[in-house]
């Protein structure tokens, strides 16, 4: 339509915004997976660090720069069983633009595929995608590093294996709330829930692995929290999908910035690309009791009936995988 392209294969249908060229909608069948469009985001909540090199102010330019980015041109064409829309972006950070290319393909799959073309500005604090998803998507899987909280300077003590967690406990809750719970060398994540079917699943392609991390709030709750106690409660997780995130810095304790090879410099340009899928959902079997026969139900009702505490559930999720 004038607005929006809307590409369907089979149970997946997703929307594209004509006025901002990203994806609005991601539906598996009826369940809708994005509560806010996934939009560039080149931002995350300040650390004590930023602030102390005042990194809040100084790199501000870029805060606002991704949810407010527009389409200069969105055209769509097909390749044989595949959708191709391709949206050249326009970024209010200077002259910085972006190209992103979707491939949605007859296997219900979708391959974003962006390069982004950044000003002669100050670093940039992260470069990828952001979204609010449902909180009923509580459980994170992901094959990278952990299984704490990780980044590009802040690795060593982590290690590359398949991890899970419970996504309200893998945001640290520092006594001054500020970013939080990054993983770092992504090879692939699952985002779903024990009572659905599927979920989504982000998948690195080419040559670069990928970041993630999902707060229990929005970045603006994180930033505006004076205190753990205060960290809004939504019905929202805010999932970050990166291509890569900025050095923490600190190494005076308060106020160093990231040495250089951990910073992302503008003036240059960004290529990477991610695949989303719909991926089966491992489900819990509850135990039996000895001489009776396996019960006819699982999954959410059986833990719901026996009061499962969401970590553990998680964790035994994770092990019949």
């Amino acid at each position: 339509s004038e607005q929006e392209i809307k590409v369907k294969s089979g149970r997946v249908t997703s929307i594209i915004s004509k006025a901002t060229g990203v994806l609005t909608s991601i539906k598996d069948q009826e369940a809708e997976w994005l509560r806010s469009p996934l939009h560039l985001n080149f931002w995350r909540p300040t650390t004590n660090n930023d602030e102390g090199a005042k990194l809040d102010h100084n790199l501000k330019v870029w805060q606002y720069a991704g949810v407010r980015a527009t389409a200069k041109s969105v055209k769509v064409i097909k390749e044989g069983s595949d959708v191709v829309v391709t949206a050249d972006i326009n970024i209010p950070a200077g002259k910085s633009s972006a190209t992103i290319v979707y491939r949605f393909t007859g296997a219900e799959q979708c391959s974003i595929h962006t390069i982004f073309r950044a000003d002669q500005l100050p670093t940039i604090p992260r470069i990828g995608f952001s979204a609010h998803v449902s909180s009923r998507n509580g459980s994170l899987e992901w094959y990278g590093k952990g299984p704490h909280e990780n980044y590009i300077d802040r690795q060593t003590g982590s290690w590359t294996t398949l991890h899970s967690g419970y996504v309200p406990n893998l945001f640290f809750r520092y006594v001054d709330p500020q970013e939080s719970g990054q993983r770092t060398g992504i090879r692939w994540a699952k985002l779903g829930s024990p009572d659905s079917p599927k979920g989504l699943r982000i998948d690195a392609q080419g040559a670069d692995l990928l970041e993630i991390s999902c707060y229990p709030c929005s970045a603006q709750d994180v930033t505006l929290a004076a205190h753990p106690s205060s960290l809004a409660q939504r019905d929202f997780f805010t999932l970050n999908i990166d291509h890569k995130h900025s050095g923490l810095g600190g190494t005076d304790s308060w106020g160093a910035t990231a040495l250089p090879h951990y910073q992302l410099h503008s003036n240059r340009e960004y290529e990477w690309s991610l695949l989303l899928s719909f991926d089966e959902v491992p489900v819990i079997m509850p135990k039996a009791p000895e001489g009776s026969d396996p019960p006819s139900h699982i999954g959410l009702p059986a833990m719901i009936a026996h009061k499962v505490e969401p970590s553990r559930r998680v964790s035994r999720v994770s092990k019949w995988h």
